[in-house]
């Protein structure tokens, strides 16, 4: 196991050289498959990151399946082989498990001690973990919230990831970040997020894509499909749980509406339930359940306790089912075509040929054109911008989050062109030397201080 390599009076945290590339080496040689180019340039970014004598502070977007994980391990590694602790921060404790599981996995070969830290953990190991965390014992801890309770202390805290960042408020990231002098933080999201929205509510991180697919994923046949088409899809079911597979069924509604004509997930439950007797196991989630009772049920679905799971877009991002090879879902114009994709993405984990049917029976000619743009594209960020400008950004960074995109004169909507030039226009003026000699900087410094103290103080 590594330990400190620096003073200890030293800065805790950035910046980290990398002095031991042999590493990255060998974990990416005992991977049983080739890395992808968009894979290499996000790990380049992020060392290119850690080496500079600042925190870095960025965000890595890629599909559901495009390799986000091993692109973090490899900064974790990174960090832990000169002497640094990682956290692996999570927003449940399925996907906490599930990560501790791969990364155990991975690191199998190296002298790194792991450990899993959730609002499950026993008081007794939790207290030992404690200890470990503050005397370095421990080189990586990934859980939940409970990373950043007032009484977990960090010996040498050097990097942050957060999976699926926008599902943590942002005091609960400031809280993390500050059990660090100068913490690199690493954001990870599968949700793809337009340019133009990715400046105005990401400007002050960089931002790595991962858009390129490993070769081994099989693309989701998507069908759009009609009500009167439904029995073709029970049909397809049918086959997928005789051949052992596991099954998605999304509704946008927990309950019945007067207004909405899209069947409630508890009425298809109980339909499904009595459809499938016998034949197939039926489990019901939604956002009204308590976290454990979601985490239970999710687990049983994993643990393959369930064959068919009905569901709310609260699966949208989350554990990963290998064996779900089927999506169906219905009322499917009630959603965003990108929430449409980010939901076929559940199903796109195994070897297995992956579907993805789109019922409704709302057949307008608006409707019709959205689905058949899901049916028909793979390319999320093209989705998300056709949300963005049919759509608007609405609470695509829920309030809890990043807060809403309330701009005097801005419209994400029609402006983007304009937006894209202000962001450039601000990088060119930060690398200007001319803006350093006449110190404007030091001007545009005060008056970004004086307009947004409260924000700035908040960050800090």
């Amino acid at each position: 196991m590594w330990r400190s390599i620096r003073p200890k009076d030293s800065s805790c945290s950035a910046p980290i050289p990398g002095r031991r590339p042999e590493l990255l080496k060998k974990l990416e040689d005992s991977l049983d498959y080739e890395l992808t180019n968009d894979q290499k340039t996000a790990i380049s970014d992020i060392l290119k990151d850690l080496k500079a004598p600042y925190g870095m502070n960025r965000l890595l977007q890629g599909e559901v399946g495009s390799g986000k994980t091993i692109v973090a391990v490899m900064a974790i590694l990174a960090a832990i082989s000169d002497g640094y602790q990682a956290a692996l921060m999570c927003p449940t404790e399925i996907l906490s498990n599930q990560h501790f599981e791969t990364i155990s996995q991975l690191f199998k070969d190296f002298d790194i001690k792991i450990e899993l830290l959730t609002g499950s953990t026993s008081q007794k190991n939790r207290k030992i973990i404690l200890e470990n965390l503050k005397n370095g014992t421990i080189n990586l801890v990934i859980g939940t919230h409970a990373l950043f309770q007032k009484d977990v202390e960090y010996d040498k805290l050097g990097i942050v990831i957060a999976d699926e960042e926008h599902r943590f408020g942002v005091k609960q990231r400031v809280l993390i970040r500050n059990k660090g002098e100068v913490v690199n933080y690493l954001k990870m999201s599968a949700t793809p997020i337009p340019r133009t929205l990715s400046i105005s509510a990401y400007g002050d991180m960089d931002i790595s894509i991962i858009k390129e697919m490993p070769k081994n994923r099989k693309p989701v046949i998507t069908k759009f499909v009609s009500d009167d088409e439904y029995l073709d899809v029970i049909k397809h079911m049918k086959e997928e749980i005789k051949n052992g597979h596991q099954i998605y069924v999304v509704t946008p509604l927990i309950n019945e509406s007067e207004n909405l004509d899209t069947a409630a997930a508890t009425e298809i439950f109980e339909n499904m339930s009595k459809y499938f007797n016998g034949d197939a196991r039926i489990g019901l989630v939604h956002g009204r359940l308590k976290s454990t009772e979601k985490e239970e049920i999710m687990k049983d679905f994993l643990d393959k306790k369930i064959d068919i799971l009905v569901a709310t877009s609260v699966i949208e991002v989350g554990v990963n089912v290998l064996n779900a090879t089927t999506i169906v879902i219905l009322g499917a114009e009630r959603f965003g075509v990108a929430t449409l994709h980010q939901l076929r993405g559940r199903v796109m984990r195994s070897d297995a040929t992956p579907y993805c049917f789109l019922l409704t029976s709302n057949r307008t000619e608006t409707v019709e054109k959205r689905l058949k743009m899901v049916e028909e594209t793979t390319d999320g960020f093209l989705l998300a911008e056709y949300d963005l400008i049919n759509r608007g950004p609405g609470e695509f960074f829920g309030e809890k989050q990043s807060g809403t995109m309330n701009f005097k004169f801005a419209d994400l909507k029609v402006d983007n062109e304009i937006l894209i030039k202000a962001n450039d226009d601000a990088d060119e003026m930060l690398k200007s030397k001319v803006l350093f000699e006449n110190n404007e900087y030091k001007y545009l410094l005060d008056q970004a201080v004086n307009n947004y103290h409260k924000k700035l103080e908040e960050i800090d």
